[in-house]
């Protein structure tokens, strides 16, 4: 008789119809076998730990997605991704760390942790492969100067602007390149903007 009670069968007369439809009302043992265990390799959510972050910036910076397969590789790949993207906003010395995944009721749990650091701001400023009063013009016609918080498209802005400023003397055999090296001590940036040909 329970087992009978624990499988009742519920008849509804549909409105107008006329019909007869049988519906099922599992036990409760049935009800919890419904519910599928938490794959522990498959992401369910992505975060970003830390202070002040672009979090809508930095979640299209990293491939991994929820639904994905965990991928330590990719991980990595992906906290690279986050640094890089908070150096072009001038965080010259971001660390970015794939914390341990944490395995919850929906899968795991990926979260970075994120240290952006100060901004650095421009230490000095050399342009080599020219003699010293021209590169002392073309330091003038630059954009940036020392003092100046400095990002990745600052860099990219003043070397096509001293192409141009190269070309338009004439000088369209060279070609300018930018290094920037950190002082991480003084949280200066040095920027070098060589004139090649």
């Amino acid at each position: 008789m329970r087992a009978l009670l624990a499988k009742t069968m519920v008849v509804a007369i549909l409105a107008g119809a006329g019909a007869v439809a049988w519906r099922h009302l599992p036990s409760q043992p049935e009800a919890a076998a419904a519910v599928p265990a938490a794959d522990p390799t498959i992401v369910a959510s992505v975060t970003f730990a830390g202070d002040d972050l672009p979090v809508q910036t930095l979640r299209e910076a990293v491939a991994t997605r929820p639904g994905d397969r965990v991928d330590p590789a990719q991980l990595a790949r992906d906290a690279e991704a986050v640094r890089l993207l908070l150096v072009e906003r001038g965080h010259w010395a971001a660390e970015v760390t794939p914390a341990p995944v944490e395995v919850g009721l929906h899968g795991a749990h990926v979260a970075f942790a994120i240290r952006p650091g100060d901004g650095y701001r421009v230490g000095e400023i050399t342009i080599e492969g020219v003699r010293a009063p021209r590169a002392e013009l073309l330091r003038a016609s630059l954009t940036v100067a020392v003092g100046d918080l400095l990002t990745a498209a600052t860099v990219a802005r003043n070397t096509a602007l001293l192409d141009e400023v190269l070309a338009r003397q004439g000088d369209r055999a060279a070609e300018v390149t930018a290094t920037v090296t950190a002082d991480p001590a003084r949280r200066t940036l040095a920027l070098v903007l060589r004139v090649a040909r």
